[in-house]
């Protein structure tokens, strides 16, 4: 809604008339494109009435920016993270469809002849956020490539990318070094060891 601009409805309370009875009203707010977390709405007269002064004062409003699904926002930049295949990766020049805020579809590609790593960030000018007060201006758009890799291949296939690619150097394998297992993990989950959480309770006795 701050990539478009909308209205909302708000319910207020104000005191709107000399004798200070408070009323709660529903109000349709204007909300401008390229606004910002903080950024004011003054609503002139349509605040709390003035004693003495037969006028009322004025209504501020504060814009709260919920987080959204998959756009990250930084001022008038925007971010987005991009999933292109493993095989697409290693070849690069990877099509890459981004649906847009404002129900827009962008296309772009990455670039062609090298590989793109995984966590290659690009950059799409004048694709951020509107700017406010400025109607043909936007920040930038960021894309950060994520590389969707394939849950298993084959023997053969394991081959031919095998032969496909250089040639690894080799990884020394020191005498003193400690053989340790690997195990899938979640890092939603660090820091929730036992061992910590019992040395919490020792401090609390």
């Amino acid at each position: 809604e701050l990539y478009t601009g909308c209205e909302k409805q708000v319910s207020v309370v104000r005191i709107s008339t000399p004798r200070g009875t408070p009323r709660e009203d529903a109000v349709t707010v204007g909300v401008d494109r390229g606004l910002r977390e903080g950024s004011k709405i003054v609503r002139r007269g349509d605040g709390n009435f003035i004693p003495h002064q037969c006028e009322a004062g004025d209504r501020i409003l504060i814009v709260r920016e919920e987080k959204h699904g998959r756009f990250t926002r930084k001022g008038d930049d925007l971010l987005v993270k991009a999933e292109i295949p493993l095989v697409d990766a290693l070849r690069g020049g990877a099509k890459i469809v981004i649906e847009h805020l404002g129900n827009r579809r962008i296309s772009t590609h990455a670039p062609k002849g090298s590989v793109t790593p995984p966590g290659s960030v690009f950059k799409i000018e004048g694709e951020g956020m509107p700017i406010k007060g400025s109607p043909f201006d936007r920040g930038d758009l960021y894309v950060e490539i994520v590389v969707a890799f394939p849950e298993s291949l084959s023997p053969q296939a394991l081959e031919d990318i095998r032969l496909a690619l250089p040639k690894p150097e080799p990884v020394e394998d020191p005498d003193d070094a400690e053989e340790c297992n690997l195990v899938h993990a979640d890092l939603s989950q660090l820091g929730s060891s036992n061992g910590g959480l019992r040395e919490e309770e020792d401090e609390d006795e």
